[in-house]
C-alpha cells in the first residue's frame, strides 16, 4: 500500500531498514494477523479482557529509523 503511494525505491529500502532494526529482524506478516485474531477467538482467550495485542514483530521497540 505504501509502495502506490510515494517511491517503490524508498519505501523497500526503509522497509529494509526497519525490519533489521526490529528485534526479530523481519516486518509483520498477514499471517502474524491472522494468528492473533485466531487465538483471541479460541477458548484459550476466554479471560481475555480489555487488552491492547500489539503484533509488531519487535518494531514498536526498535530505535528511530532515519
Amino acid at each position: 500500500m505504501n509502495a502506490e503511494k510515494g517511491d517503490a525505491e524508498f519505501v523497500e529500502a526503509y522497509a529494509r531498514r526497519f525490519a533489521a532494526a526490529s528485534p526479530l529482524g523481519r516486518l509483520v506478516e498477514p499471517a502474524d494477523i491472522a494468528h492473533a485474531v485466531a487465538f483471541l477467538l479460541s477458548a484459550r482467550a476466554g479471560a481475555i479482557t480489555g487488552e491492547t495485542l500489539h503484533v509488531t514483530a519487535g518494531t514498536h521497540l526498535a530505535p528511530h529509523i532515519p
